[in-house]
């Protein structure tokens, strides 16, 4: 606290937006910040919702197959490359094959992936992340083999991004069978410059706020 309130923040900012001046630069901002980091040549994206609940074992009606890394994971990567700004390949290879996770994805009747998501456990709560899929249906299948797998009642946590409204309808319409509850504040996504575009419909959950 004694480092607070000398602009030891604004000038780190101002020396990685130096560094970074040749790219397209993302932030999430909590809402108080937003207008300091217009000032410095940001806008808003989209707005960031956070949500948590209770797992319930509920019954799918979709084939959800558990992922298995021969078989699926050049799928993922290929899947992943319409829902992030950049090549995640080493990053997904390593993060699907992390400890307490699980992760399941969706395949059509002609064999091709339309959906995966994971679910892994914090210090604090299991939290979905990611979850990315064709359509909502699909998502409410993921997510819930997701929560099957973990014990009933337990705390559970995700982020989603308002510019796809049918995730917004996806949550709300669960909302009551996993007690969920929506956080008081949205973040704001904000970028300078212009980044390589995203297809944000099919963006259920995040896997982080900071890693997209």
């Amino acid at each position: 606290k004694n480092h607070r309130g000398h602009n030891n923040g604004r000038v780190l900012f101002d020396k990685a937006l130096e560094h970074c001046k040749e790219c397209a630069i993302g932030l999430f901002s909590v809402p108080e910040m937003i207008p300091f980091y217009q000032k410095k040549g940001f806008t808003i994206s989209e707005n960031i919702r956070f949500y948590s609940g209770k797992a319930t074992k509920l019954n799918i009606s979709l084939h959800i197959l558990p992922y298995n890394e021969e078989k699926h994971y050049n799928d993922v990567v290929s899947y992943d490359k319409d829902c992030f700004p950049g090549d995640r390949k080493e990053f997904l290879k390593n993060w699907l094959a992390r400890p307490n996770i699980y992760s399941f994805v969706y395949y059509d009747s002609n064999n091709e992936l339309k959906g995966y998501a994971s679910i892994y456990k914090s210090n604090e709560e299991w939290e979905i992340s990611p979850c990315c899929s064709d359509s909502k249906e699909i998502a409410k299948a993921l997510i819930g083999s997701l929560l099957n797998e973990i014990d009933e009642q337990s705390d559970f946590a995700f982020s989603t991004t308002t510019a796809n409204q049918s995730a917004i309808d996806l949550f709300e319409e669960i909302s009551s069978v996993y007690k969920m509850e929506k956080y008081e504040h949205e973040f704001a996504k904000m970028y300078c410059g212009t980044p390589k575009a995203v297809d944000s419909q099919k963006c259920f959950c995040f896997v982080s706020t900071a890693i997209g």
